[in-house]
């Protein structure tokens, strides 16, 4: 049996003595296992990267102006890290939780540019060559203008606030904590909006490899390094990751071949 994870297995196999019939189906426990802090930050972590960008790049494949979609979702993705961290952090306000801010307010920003680009340049029915690209159009559409909004009401608040920081107006961030379930909508939305340009035959592939390996394996162990979270879902991806690449290229849904072969890349590395 082909296991995509084999740099990642190595480690465990060298660390564990558990037999290889043990492994072939998938039995293990992650208490056994030992992975020191070094290996997971120089291989595991950024194998994991590589794989969640070739995932991308077979987007890239099969939806239009992929780039730009992919853009404002990891702008979103940054914006919920980024503030989780500043409401925890800033409980009093400082110079730096100030500093902090204008940066979170310029991601914004290039949000509010993105979305006025794709508007402007993709949001055409003429380009609609069929009835999936029309419907598509169309929640992109509605999606933007939903995550457009909630961005205007996080930056309006933003420039309030910087603005009078140092004045006698200053208004405080009460309420921040309601930041994050707005930026949790927008970030949701944002994926949809881009499962939901992938061609009907197929979508429900996709969206079952990305709830079940990619979107966690980018937020909790990519960007937030959380080694223990990796453990405890080493197995699930092993499987996961399997049973995508036989729904996709093992089978006859009608996938471009370029994406074909970036899937069977990842699961033979």
């Amino acid at each position: 049996m082909t296991i995509f994870f084999r740099s990642f297995i190595s480690i465990i196999f060298i660390c564990t003595s558990f037999s290889a019939n043990t492994y072939q189906t998938y039995n293990f426990n992650p208490k056994q296992v030992h992975i020191t802090e070094e290996s997971f930050r120089r291989i595991i972590r950024p194998e994991l990267q590589l794989i969640v960008r070739e995932y991308y790049s077979v987007l890239k494949q099969i939806i239009p102006f992929c780039d730009e979609l992919i853009q404002i979702k990891q702008i979103l993705l940054s914006l919920n890290t980024d503030w989780s961290i500043w409401v925890k952090k800033c409980q009093l306000i400082d110079y730096e939780c100030t500093v902090d801010l204008r940066t979170f307010y310029k991601k914004t920003r290039d949000l509010d540019q993105v979305i006025f680009n794709i508007q402007k340049s993709e949001l055409s029915f003429s380009k609609s060559k069929n009835e999936h690209d029309i419907d598509s159009m169309i929640y992109s559409t509605y999606a933007l203008t939903q995550i457009s909004n909630n961005n205007y009401y996080l930056m309006h608040f933003m420039e309030q606030f910087l603005i009078t920081s140092n004045t006698t107006y200053f208004r405080n961030l009460t309420n921040s904590e309601l930041f994050i379930p707005i930026l949790n909508r927008m970030l949701l939305t944002s994926e949809m909006m881009i499962t939901e340009q992938i061609d009907p035959s197929y979508r429900k592939e996709f969206e079952f490899i990305w709830n079940d390996f990619i979107r966690t394996a980018e937020r909790y162990i990519v960007l937030s390094g959380d080694k223990e979270f990796f453990m405890k879902r080493l197995e699930d991806y092993n499987i996961a990751w399997n049973d995508f690449h036989m729904r996709t290229v093992k089978s006859n849904i009608d996938l471009p071949i370029n994406a074909q072969k970036i899937i069977s890349h990842i699961h033979g590395r």
